[in-house]
């Protein structure tokens, strides 16, 4: 109810103010420039170009990207959608330009046999068909457009192109084998009745549908990125029509845009005095999940490398590879087989050095055969120039006396690696090295004191109670050389310490650790724990293993190799079975696994180390517990890039875990 005169004016003007704000806006126009990449996909069926006889069953449509532009006017029609705010019917655009919509067709690839006159035989030769259409139109479209609020908006017409370039080129190319050609010496051939112009491209009639989003640079400029699909309903040829993908970023400009309603907005009284923030009170406390003392310990690890006397080269080079470790005479003399990297592959690039130092101490004779692959030039001078190399090293570096050095020389490895692939015949590249004393070949032994890789965790428990919401905490172990695990948000109610080797060192040196947690609120306060230690319990017991990798009562041995695709145990492989079977002692558990190199076929290599780690397996204390089993080639312990890897993957794992 008015009670007076200004009152009732006040409400008049208010009205009228608010009719003003909610008059539309007179129409007007908008124009821009779309340019876009234009990807292309063939739907349909293509059996032959322009007539030519079917080279396949069928062809099958590839994806290709294009360009093109087209430029554009729209007619707003409600203005109040004009910035893409409300939902509606908002323009009707017209646009015109050049689109390329080539498209590529391929058969799938067939092979058939031609006769080799070079080889002197039959070989299978691969090839594919492809017909590539050049395909340039000047292309129009009437679109909707509608607003789908927060400046997207959806497009949907019909298009007209009319074709201003088409043409085909058909051609058949071969894919395998490299050295193969046509007639004329090439590797691709044109075929003329599928290749020239196409007269008949005729117009292209397609419905569209486009999906923008509206980037304002201003009141009347825009960026608009859009996405955008035209699906032709006639042909372009005879049962096929490609689909087509326009992604761009356009720019636009609008033409003639009234001025927006100025709505005065009634004055707004002043907020209230916020009252004085609320300080943060909070109570924080952490603790160990455990109370037990952590224990941290040492073991010293036994580890045994394989010599494999076997030296491998490049394809047609007569010297030792550089990635073989040599030495000068001077530095002979402090070579410590215990320094040598502890992974075989690693380790057997020292393999001259080690059978040197052996042979200077014992006085026994070497006889040293090389080798070669059978894509090598002049092989038997090849062969011996190897053997003589190795020869000379040993000689020159280790003061082994010529006397005792045999030379010999051999076409292929006595049991030579398959030739088919190029990782075999760089196996047959080679010097082998053969010794009269056994002990020569004998594994490299070496110790060392590590840490136990225990405990791999340390919980902690936490409680935390304050007066606003925690936004991030830090605990913080070690001082200021230690470790800060932290989180956003609330605390959680236990926090794990995932130790690192270079932290349970650092314990052991310290022997012991100090930790304290510390929360935040979004206004940067923070309140902290007591400072709380963890009670280190270090055990210097040590205990005996061959890998770091396994418990403190295990012992791993990776020392029985074979021959290229062979399971039967050489002598020295026997020998060193006998040694491992000797360390099976009563209630002992022991796991078998046979590995294959990378070369031949999967289900071969998986039966051929199944049958490694049987062989083994039979040489084994009747009483222990047996697990045994072939590994897949994916499995093989060592990298199979190198000969040496491959070599060194055909063995057999064996893991004993004796009672504590």
């Amino acid at each position: 109810m008015v009670r007076s005169p200004l009152a009732a004016a006040a409400l008049v003007l208010a009205a009228s103010m608010t009719a003003v704000a909610q008059e539309p806006v007179a129409p007007y126009l908008e124009i821009g420039l779309d340019p876009a990449a234009v990807v292309t996909t063939p739907i349909g069926s293509l059996s032959s170009v322009r007539g030519s006889l079917p080279c396949r069953e069928s062809y099958e449509g590839a994806t290709q990207v294009n360009l093109g532009v087209l430029a554009w006017v729209g007619w707003v029609l409600d203005a109040r959608h004009r910035a893409l705010g409300d939902i509606g019917v908002r323009s009707l655009r017209l646009s015109a330009g050049i689109e390329d919509i080539s498209s590529v067709w391929r058969t799938p690839a067939e092979g058939y046999d031609a006769y080799d006159d070079a080889a002197g035989r039959y070989t299978t030769v691969e090839t594919e068909f492809t017909a590539d259409f050049e395909l340039q139109y000047l292309r129009a479209a009437l679109e909707l457009e509608a607003s789908l609020g927060a400046n997207a908006a959806l497009r949907l017409g019909p298009s007209l192109a009319i074709a201003l370039d088409a043409s085909s080129r058909q051609r058949e190319s071969i894919l395998s084998p490299s050295n193969a050609t046509f007639a004329g010496s090439t590797q691709e051939r044109e075929i003329a009745a599928g290749t020239g112009t196409i007269d008949d491209a005729g117009v292209r009639v397609g419905m569209g549908v486009a999906l923008s989003y509206r980037l304002p640079l201003g009141r009347r400029l825009f960026f608009e990125p859009t996405a955008a699909v035209d699906i032709g309903l006639t042909d372009v040829q005879p049962s096929w029509t490609p689909l087509e993908l326009r992604l761009g970023i356009g720019i636009g400009w609008a033409l003639f845009a009234d001025p927006e309603p100025v709505v005065v907005a009634p004055p707004v009284a002043p907020p209230p005095t916020p009252p004085a923030p609320e300080k943060l009170a909070a109570t924080v406390a952490v603790r160990l999940a455990n109370d037990a003392p952590i224990q941290l310990r040492r073991q010293i690890v036994a580890r045994y490398t394989p010599v494999i006397p076997v030296v491998f080269f490049e394809r047609d080079a007569r010297t030792i590879p550089s990635r073989y470790r040599r030495l000068d005479a001077g530095a002979a003399g402090g070579f410590n087989e215990a320094a040598i990297p502890t992974s075989a592959d690693a380790a057997h690039l020292d393999v001259l050095n080690v059978l040197g130092a052996r042979l200077r101490a014992s006085g026994s004779a070497v006889t040293l055969t090389g080798t070669t692959s059978d894509d090598e030039s002049d092989r038997d001078a090849t062969a011996r120039a190897r053997a003589e190399d190795v020869a000379s090293y040993l000689a020159t570096t280790w003061s082994i006396p010529r006397s005792r050095i045999s030379v010999r020389s051999r076409l292929a490895p006595a049991v030579p690696t398959s030739s088919a692939t190029e990782e075999g015949r760089a196996e047959n590249r080679r010097v082998e090295i053969a010794v009269g004393d056994d002990a020569l070949l004998a594994p490299v032994q070496q110790r060392t004191v590590e840490p136990v890789v225990e405990p791999r965790a340390i919980d902690f428990r936490t409680a935390v109670a304050a007066n606003k919401p925690i936004a991030g905490w830090s605990l913080a172990i070690g001082g200021d050389n230690g470790r800060a695990l932290t989180g956003d948000g609330s605390v959680p109610e236990t926090i794990t310490w995932e130790l690192t080797q270079e932290e349970r060192e650092r314990l052991l040196a310290g022997g012991s650790a100090e930790f304290e947690l510390a929360v935040r609120t979004s206004g940067g306060e923070s309140a902290t724990s007591a400072v709380g230690t963890i009670p280190l319990h270090l055990d210097t017991t040590v205990t005996v293993a061959t890998s770091a990798t396994r418990p403190d009562n295990a012992a791993e041995f990776l020392l029985i190799t074979f021959e290229f695709d062979q399971a039967r145990l050489t002598d020295r492989g026997r020998r060193e079975l006998e040694t491992i079977a000797g360390r099976i002692g009563p209630g002992s558990s022991v796991s078998v696994t046979g590995y294959t190199d990378r070369i031949g076929e999967a289900a071969h290599n998986l039966a051929l180390a199944r049958e490694r780690a049987d062989r083994v397996a039979e040489g084994l204390p009747k009483a222990a517990a047996l697990e045994v089993r072939g590994a897949d080639q994916s499995e093989a312990p060592y990298s199979n890039e190198t000969p040496e890897g491959r070599f060194l993957s055909r063995t057999v794992r064996v893991v004993i875990a004796s009672p504590r």
